[in-house]
């Protein structure tokens, strides 16, 4: 068996695009931890965060990182789920984990081609002070990205380079 990679990054970095490639690239089966929390809850995070709040959401996060078998997969997870419940120690010890790192400006960008309102961390945020906020979240979870076993930058790359560079990376 081999041990899970999870990337982990802001949302719109680009973890389940790029995952789900190099889950397929590798040879691996591919899990979104917002989609395993959907079918656990039979509801959307979206519905989660308005019915629940944030605390239940990341509980349920943390519980999945304890008790969910990951082995022989690649993972992407919830942009804040690293950053909560000490997640991102118990990444690091059951897997690779490797940060797509992405720009506000790309993240911005990205998101603004999205359905934000499906994002319930942005769902109150004015789109002026889209860039600003992405900032101030940047700011307070890169302590926990930056832990990361690896971090790939994302910005100008197609998700086959990405792909290719994490690759590398995990064969070196």
């Amino acid at each position: 068996m081999k041990e899970p990679i999870f990337l982990i990054g802001y949302m719109a970095a680009g973890k389940t695009s790029v995952g789900k490639l190099l889950g397929e690239t590798i040879q691996r089966g591919f899990i979104d931890t917002d989609k395993l929390i959907e079918q656990k809850e039979n509801l959307t995070v979206d519905v989660i965060f308005e019915e629940y709040g944030d605390t239940y959401f990341r509980d349920i996060e943390a519980d999945i990182v304890l008790n969910y078998d990951f082995e022989d997969k690649v993972v992407s997870t919830g942009g804040g789920l690293p950053c909560f419940n000490g997640n991102i120690g118990k990444l690091l010890v059951q897997g690779t984990t490797i940060y797509l790192q992405a720009s506000v400006k790309t993240i911005t960008n990205r998101l603004l081609q999205t359905d934000i309102s499906k994002r319930p961390l942005l769902k109150n945020v004015a789109m002026e002070e889209l860039s600003n906020n992405i900032t101030l979240k940047l700011k307070e979870r890169n302590f926990y990205y930056k832990q990361a076993h690896y971090t790939v930058e994302t910005d100008g790359k197609s998700e086959r380079d990405i792909v290719n560079e994490i690759v590398a990376l995990l064969l070196s």
